[in-house]
Order: structure tokens, then C-alpha cells, then sequence
């Protein structure tokens, strides 16, 4: 294996299970193509943190509804914990900014849950200003089990820090997205089509509590539509990552 730093990571261990915002995602089957392509990413991440001469780097990953985002975080967050860096690593979901379910439902938002009006996005902005102004913060995360987010989790207070977001709306340019987008120094995006990632997000709906019925009836009236929007941003992107279902082999 090549890469393009001179870290070693070929004793890094690809662990049977990761968590995913309280949900544990099995991983055991995945090809040494995938793993080629986590090993990558992050060696890239790590030559991109080096050369932005930056002490405080922000890298967002946006995608539609199941393309992977998540696991692609959690995994890199993963490999970072096997190695030795000069700088902080960590990796934040946009799900952990979403306004609290009653809330949602006060504004009759609830079944809408995941467009880009259900989200805090001034408080997103607010950290993520924060974040490159050198302060202290602590990330949020959303659980999956409350279905809320929960403020005040992981602390970053090194000086020198990568922060690695993934979500929907990273490039949209509307309703206060764009103030987000301005935030990010590196945009991913990670291509999908529609037909093949339905399957996997309504599982992950139906692993959330939703019944299958009530998942497959979520995935039309919201992923679908939000997948429309969110193709359309990928012009923004500085480089666009292969679907996980383009990488099934060896």
C-alpha cells in the first residue's frame, strides 16, 4: 500500500463493529478495496492538514440520505485512534444540530425531520466559527436512541485540530446553509445514486424504531426529495468520492 504521507498505517485494524450515533454498524464484511479507500482518505486528510499551513482545519463531507457519510466519519475517527498525530481529529454530524423533536412538532416540522429547515443553523455556525477562531468547544452528537441531539459530548482544545463534518446540506445555499458552506476549507462529496442507497436508509430508519411500512413511507416523502436537493450541490464540491457499492470488490 502507497500513500501520500509518510505515516505507516498498515497496522491499522478494522474493528468487526463501529458506532454510529448509539447504532452499531457491522463492518466485518468489508473488502480490502474498502479498506484501501478509508486508508486513503485519511492519508489524504492528513496531507491536506499539512499543507494547509492551518492550525485549525475544517473538512465537510456532504451526500444524500445513505450514501455513507457517517460510517465514513466514525471509520476515519477510528483509524485516527491507531496512530500518532500532531493535531486533534475529530469528526461531527450535522444530525447533532437538529432543533429538539418538540420543538420540531411545535412547528409542525416533525415529519419533515431531516430537511434542511429542521436544523439549528446559526448554532452550527456559531461552532464552527468558534472552532477556527482557536477556541475551546465541546462537539454535540444526536442519538439515535432519543432521536435528539445532546449537547456538550467531545472537547477540542488543541491548538492544532482537524474537524471532519459530514452532512446533508454542508453545500446548500439557501436558508443560512451558505454561511456553513463559507466555514469549510476542504468540500467532499460522496456520489450516490438514489436506486441504490434506498434500501440501506430505510433499514437504518426501521434499526431507528420506525416500522418498515412507516420507514419506507419516510424515505418518500423525505430522503427522496432531500436526495434531489442535495445531487444538485455537488458542483460545489472540491472532489467527489465514489459511492460504497462502486467498491464491493476483493
Amino acid at each position: 500500500m502507497v500513500y501520500n504521507t509518510q505515516m505507516n498505517l498498515e497496522h491499522v485494524v478494522f474493528p468487526p463493529t463501529i458506532n454510529v450515533t448509539e447504532q452499531d454498524i457491522d463492518i466485518s464484511a468489508l473488502t480490502s478495496r474498502q479498506k484501501e479507500f478509508y486508508l486513503k482518505l485519511f492519508s489524504d486528510l492528513l496531507d491536506l492538514y499539512q499543507k494547509s499551513a492551518k492550525k485549525r482545519l475544517v473538512v465537510g463531507l456532504a451526500g444524500p440520505t445513505g450514501s455513507g457519510k457517517s460510517v465514513i466519519a466514525s471509520i476515519l475517527k477510528t483509524i485516527a485512534g491507531q496512530v500518532e498525530l500532531t493535531f486533534q481529529f475529530e469528526s461531527l454530524g450535522i444530525d447533532a444540530f437538529h432543533y429538539p423533536n418538540e420543538y420540531l412538532e411545535h412547528k409542525l416540522l416533525k415529519e419533515y425531520k431531516g430537511r434542511y429547515d429542521t436544523y439549528d443553523v446559526s448554532a452550527l455556525v456559531h461552532l464552527l466559527s468558534s472552532f477556527k477562531g482557536g477556541d475551546d468547544i465541546l462537539l454535540p452528537v444526536y442519538s439515535r436512541k432519543t432521536h435528539n441531539p445532546i449537547k456538550n459530548i467531545t472537547l477540542i482544545n488543541r491548538e492544532k485540530s482537524l474537524l471532519f463534518v459530514e452532512g446533508l446540506w454542508l453545500f446548500y445555499e439557501q436558508d443560512g446553509w451558505e454561511h456553513v458552506g463559507d466555514k469549510i476549507d476542504v468540500k467532499l462529496f460522496l456520489d450516490a445514486d438514489k436506486t441504490q442507497v434506498r434500501n440501506g436508509a430505510v433499514q437504518r430508519h426501521v434499526m431507528g424504531g420506525r416500522t418498515r411500512e412507516g420507514a419506507e413511507r419516510y424515505y418518500e416523502t423525505v430522503d427522496a426529495p432531500n436526495h434531489d436537493i442535495v445531487m444538485a450541490t455537488k458542483d460545489h464540491a472540491d472532489r467527489v468520492l465514489k459511492p460504497f457499492y462502486e467498491l464491493v470488490s476483493l
